[in-house]
């Protein structure tokens, strides 16, 4: 009956953006019906708000619920969980059969029922992954089955990734954002995969747990609203309550669903209660066991149904209010002589309705039918009978197969040369595809992070990718104290490596070449009165300061590559976090260089590295890449046209081996 209504109203919809023009609230002058100038009202979108956008949608006519509900029973939504499912467990007949239907298989009912014909003594799971093997590579069937292993392969990996896959292999992406109404069903998908990444962040992981977790949301009827794409400009009809609409006005109004019955469960209940009569009951007698209408719980029920019919009528109002300039009234009647002579011998001419006809209306159909039958002359009854409809909806099937088989002979007669131009056009793809989701500016932290990945490549390198690209971890922080402070939102190896940096960055290394550096004594006194220094000054927080392990400050003091540095900074040829950005490859690149000075009219290039390693190897196939980028960034700033300066020492310091490494 729903689905019946629908297509009734996306009928008159039609009909009315052919031949519907309305006035313009800014220049008040007539112009063309929109879809935005429209709007269904119903007293509750449970069971018809989805089902009415559905339709109208499939006739081609945009439109969006403003609910709360109906996300799971979206089509996009549906085919995509059901192909989860099918990767979780491949022997599920039903989500097997939705997603070979779907447009990521595209078989028809015919060859589903072929599969089952050929494989009768199975599952229909069973026969269809039976006929998988058998089919050829190049017939559907084939094609779905190669994607549909390799996304068997990827299962593990976590879900928003398992479904940005699904949905670019298979193009459902594509094909759902190209639908009508696509803008609202491609924001749908990208909810659903928001809602993986939050799944992702519980207790809970894999695709298993998630695929649990949406049956147990929809046990339960826990359901979202459709993702919200429309604005205030969008050019859609609006499906929503008669409550919501309070206090605005459309164009044009449909009220629909008028003949569903208005709701009496309250008053059919053994006990009523009323705020001013207390409470009624059924008399029931022990023997016989009888039960009889008691005067006091007929008296509160007939009060209930009448405040309740008029609060109905308070809403039918305003639904009836909220059209400018067209008001279409809809429902379904099972049998209309039926309803009219019940309702024609109430009706009297030019006269309201008697209150008998009010308080014995079982729906908003039996007011309007019975008004307007008192009114013949101001207000039309139209029917649109099933049989009509149907028969039109068989026409316009016919009217595609018929324009689609014209266009395959125009084609088949069509210039050879003009369709090789056409088909050279259409699949002509973008050289520089690689090159679109790159970003304007990068750091040189993600290249060098982009660069490891890429010599740990998993399809390259049999080994599994190193810990230390997944996570940086303090060797000497014990686990309890290092998920403290991960709870805090502080990450402890971070923050020794900042700590470490920002007593570099602060040192005095002129003061360093007055030093008598193989003295032991005499580097501890340095490094403690630089921090105390550091601490007085407001240079280094408390916070830093208890992150700094003085002995391997005193190690870099007493070494060589300190009495260069020092050198540097009497000549005022010493610099320390320097930034830059520069071009490279049409994007730029930004960073900030630990320290470099000037030697023999070259630069040598310093960066101090605070990981966990066991060995120079460790740290330079990190770092490679970065150091390249700072080296190149170094030359350019200090060459001039007439001379060029090079960087001749990419050095590292690492304080965890206290040595110094060379790139």
């Amino acid at each position: 009956k729903k689905q019946m209504e629908a297509r009734m109203v996306a009928d008159r919809i039609r009909r009315l953006m052919r031949e519907t023009r309305v006035t313009d609230e800014k220049t008040k002058k007539l112009r063309p019906l929109r879809y935005s100038d429209i709007v269904i009202l119903f007293r509750s979108l449970k069971d018809w708000g989805t089902e009415f956008a559905n339709v109208l949608e499939d006739c081609g006519i945009p439109a969006h619920v403003e609910s709360s509900t109906g996300y799971f029973s979206a089509a996009e939504v549906q085919t995509v969980l059901s192909m989860l499912r099918i990767l979780d467990n491949p022997y599920q007949d039903i989500p097997m059969a939705a997603v070979l239907r779907s447009p990521m298989a595209g078989l028809t009912e015919e060859e589903l029922a072929e599969i089952r014909v050929e494989h009768p003594e199975v599952s229909f799971a069973e026969a269809v992954l039976l006929a998988m093997k058998e089919a050829e590579e190049a017939e559907p069937l084939g094609v779905f089955y190669g994607i549909y292993q390799n996304l068997r392969k990827e299962k593990d990996a976590p879900v928003h990734e398992l479904i940005e896959k699904i949905l670019a292999d298979t193009g459902y992406g594509n094909y759902a954002a190209a639908l009508p109404a696509g803008e609202q069903r491609a924001a749908n998908l990208y909810m659903l995969l928001e809602k993986a990444i939050a799944y992702e962040k519980t207790s809970y992981k894999g695709l298993f747990h998630f695929v649990r977790y949406i049956d147990q949301l929809q046990k339960y009827e826990i359901d979202f609203g459709e993702a919200d794409v429309t604005g205030e400009n969008a050019d859609v009809v609006h499906i929503m309550t008669i409550h919501k609409s309070k206090g605005l006005e459309f164009p044009v109004v449909f009220v629909s669903g008028l003949s569903k019955q208005f709701n009496r469960m309250d008053i059919r209940e053994p006990l009523v209660v009323h705020p001013r009569f207390g409470m009624g009951i059924y008399e029931v007698s022990s023997n016989p066991k009888l039960r009889r209408e008691c005067l006091l719980r007929t008296a509160i029920a007939d009060d209930l149904e009448q405040e309740n019919l008029g609060e109905e009528l308070r809403v039918l109002y305003v639904a009836l209010t909220r059209a400018k300039e067209k008001l279409l009234l809809t429902g379904v009647i099972k049998e209309k002589e039926k309803l009219y002579s019940r309702l024609t011998g109430n009706a009297l001419p030019q006269e309201p309705l008697r209150y008998r006809q009010r308080v014995g209306a079982a729906s908003y159909c039996d007011w309007i039918v019975s008004g307007a039958l008192s009114y013949p002359d101001r207000y039309e009854i139209s029917f649109a009978e099933p049989q009509e409809m149907i028969w039109e909806e068989i026409g316009q099937r016919q009217q595609e197969k018929e324009t689609q088989r014209q266009l395959e002979e125009k084609i088949q007669n069509a210039d050879e040369t003009l369709v090789q131009q056409l088909e050279t056009q259409f699949s002509y793809e973008y050289p520089y595809r690689s090159e679109a989701g790159k970003k304007s500016k990068y750091s040189v932290s993600e290249l060098k992070h982009a660069s490891m990945l890429r010599q740990y490549d998993r399809e390259e390198n049999e080994a599994q990718i190193p810990d230390f690209l997944l996570e940086e971890k303090e060797s000497y922080i014990p686990d309890f104290a290092r998920e403290a402070a991960e709870e805090a939102g502080v990450n402890p190896g971070a923050l020794r490596g900042t700590a470490v940096h920002r007593v570099m960055e602060c040192m005095d290394f002129a003061a360093l070449g007055k030093l008598d550096r193989s003295n032991r004594r005499e580097v501890s006194a340095f490094v403690e009165k630089e921090l105390a220094r550091m601490m007085d000054s407001g240079e280094l927080s408390q916070e830093l300061r208890e992150r700094i392990y003085p002995p391997a400050i005193e190690a870099f003091v007493s070494g060589a590559l300190a009495g260069r540095m020092a050198a540097a900074a009497e000549k005022g040829t010493f610099y320390r976090e320097k930034p830059f950005v520069m071009e490279q490859e049409g994007v730029l690149v930004q960073g900030i260089i630990d320290a470099f000075w000037m030697e023999d009219e070259k630069i040598v290039l310093l960066d101090y590295k605070t990981d966990r390693v066991s060995k120079q190897e460790e740290l330079i196939m990190r770092y490679q890449t970065q150091m390249e980028l700072y080296a190149d960034a170094l030359s350019r700033v200090f060459s001039t046209d007439e001379k060029k300066i090079t960087v001749k020492e990419c050095l590292l310091y690492s304080f965890r081996l206290q040595e110094v490494v060379s790139l």
